[in-house]
């Protein structure tokens, strides 16, 4: 008898964990985007497979608002992380699986996904474990994770969802909004800079006695200079050649410097101040006293000999 007690008993012991697994819902984690259409369609999806009779009864949704809600957003990164994938939305998670950029194809993966892990007994809930290291540690987790990131990927990340989706964080907003500046700022720069070196090559032109209309246009400009320090004109062409062409032409700038400061009658090292720092150079040919001496400097233009 007392033997027929220890089976029953053993036996009892070996359904106690099936039981327990069997009673207990497997928790389907969505971090979704706010206004986001595929988050929609992932939210209707698991809305329906909660409502079926069949599936109902094995999960829960635990849903995350990722875009105006930083902590959700944090939370994701670092999800996203333990899958090695990127945190884009919609991101779900079931167990230790993850199903990102849902698709309505992947809606017969994700129910056996469920079905699978409600089943298993050495079932792992991979959002539920990193919730814990978090908070156990006072999320200081998160913030040495957000300490990692570099400005670079900050901006990455942003202009990401932002082209993806339309929508910018209220955490990434001032980020945002630096970001805008500081492109608006480079492009007045480069617009400035790109003005004056007009500006100044169409007086240097004059000076040489060409048109200042020729210093406008991009590649002949260089042909007209080239022309000027003595030098063929099709020297700019090698420009157009790919990677190299940088590294000629950057030579033949050197040469045509040293003639050129020759026939501006600029003694010393002034050329180095034409190549090196060509906006200096060329603002003292343009506006100085300096005059134009064709019979000086190099003479291989073909069209002045």
């Amino acid at each position: 008898m007392k033997r027929i007690k220890y089976v029953l008993v053993f036996m009892l012991l070996l359904l106690v964990p099936v039981v327990t697994k069997a009673s207990a819902k497997v928790d389907v984690y969505l971090f979704e985007g706010e206004g986001s259409r595929s988050s929609e369609n992932a939210k209707s999806f698991l809305g329906e497979l909660k409502a079926d009779p069949e599936y109902g009864e094995y999960f829960d949704i635990v849903e995350y608002e990722v875009w105006n809600d930083e902590d959700n957003y944090d939370l994701l990164e670092m999800v996203a992380d333990e899958f090695n994938r990127s945190e884009t939305v919609p991101f779900i998670v079931i167990g230790n699986n993850c199903f990102d950029q849902y698709k309505l194809s992947m809606n017969e993966e994700i129910k056996n996904r469920i079905r699978y892990e409600y089943n298993n007994d050495s079932y792992v809930d991979v959002v539920d474990r990193v919730k814990n290291e978090l908070y156990t540690s006072g999320k200081s987790k998160i913030s040495n994770h957000n300490k990692n990131k570099s400005y670079g990927d900050r901006i990455e990340k942003m202009l990401d969802r932002f082209f993806k989706h339309g929508e910018i964080l209220d955490s990434d907003r001032a980020l945002f909004i630096t970001f805008l500046v500081l492109i608006g700022f480079t492009l007045l720069v480069c617009l400035a800079l790109t003005i004056y070196t007009i500006v100044i090559t169409w007086k240097v032109f004059k000076n040489a006695g060409r048109g200042g209309w020729e210093a406008i246009i991009p590649i002949y400009n260089l042909w007209v200079l080239y022309e000027i320090s003595g030098y063929p004109g099709y020297y700019a062409l090698f420009i157009l050649i790919p990677f190299f062409g940088i590294f000629i032409s950057f030579a033949f700038l050197i040469l045509a410097a040293i003639s050129l400061s020759k026939k501006f009658k600029k003694e010393g090292n002034f050329h180095i101040l034409l190549w090196l720092i060509p906006i200096v150079g060329y603002t003292i040919l343009a506006f100085g006293k300096a005059t134009y001496d064709d019979s000086l400097g190099e003479h291989k233009n073909k069209k002045n000999n």
